[in-house]
């Protein structure tokens, strides 16, 4: 019992306890460590998709890989659970593999770590207006148009807003501005189609919908829409 006490006494002085020696995880920068993650994915989706050319193999090595980065994105938020950048993009690669509830989640944390966050907000909004709750949606463009006025994707947002209210020549005015600052052409000119549909000018969605699958033949609301007036 004594040896026992004097073991303990000399670990403790001398601080040489096991416990005094447990490896600290140090989880390192999150932007250089979420900039890196980010490059690897976007390199394994290029492969992926048959952006570069690759071999059946490669490919299929690509997709391994992905899905091992975006478990190392996932980890990210663990480390950095306040990090708004990490928290937006595991919200938004949730939202691209079609984890809706998982998306939320992140893009909440992202906004409560950073209200300011554009690309958060823009996601947040498209996400409440594919859930039906244009309220939500309406506050969040609004207040995101307030701090970034030449955000693309939140003038596309908001063209679609304005679509919903029957408003067409402000959804019109605000797709082609969103076209003008660089946003996704696909999606833009189907909500175009949208819109002049409505108005009931088919030939001109017609066009409009062509014109987003020459930019994107994958985009399939495009491709519906288009089947949809041809069978009229």
């Amino acid at each position: 019992m004594r040896l026992f006490a004097a073991t303990l006494l000399v670990l403790f002085s001398t601080g040489c306890s096991v416990f005094g020696h447990r490896p600290i995880h140090d989880p390192g920068d999150p932007d250089l460590r979420l900039d890196a993650v980010l490059t690897e994915l976007r390199d394994a989706r290029a492969v992926e998709r048959g952006e570069v050319d690759a071999e059946e193999d490669e490919r299929y090595e690509a997709l391994r890989e992905r899905r091992e980065l975006l478990l190392e994105l996932e980890d990210l938020a663990f480390d950095f659970p306040n990090h708004g950048g990490v928290r937006y993009a595991c919200g938004a690669a949730a939202y691209e593999s079609g984890r809706r509830e998982h998306a939320l989640i992140h893009l909440d944390a992202a906004l409560a770590a950073d209200p300011r966050a554009i690309d958060a907000t823009a996601l947040r909004a498209r996400m409440s207006i594919e859930d039906g709750n244009y309220p939500k949606a309406r506050r969040l463009v609004g207040d995101g148009l307030l701090l970034a006025p030449d955000s693309a994707e939140l003038l596309l947002l908001d063209a679609q807003l304005a679509h919903l209210d029957g408003d067409h020549q402000g959804a019109l005015v605000n797709l082609n501005l969103a076209a003008k600052l660089g946003g996704d052409p696909a999606r833009i000119d189907y909500h175009r189609a949208l819109v002049y549909d409505a108005m009931g000018n088919s030939a001109e969605a017609e066009r409009c919908l062509r014109a987003s699958l020459d930019t994107d033949p994958d985009f399939e609301p495009a491709q519906r829409r288009l089947n949809r007036l041809e069978a009229r």
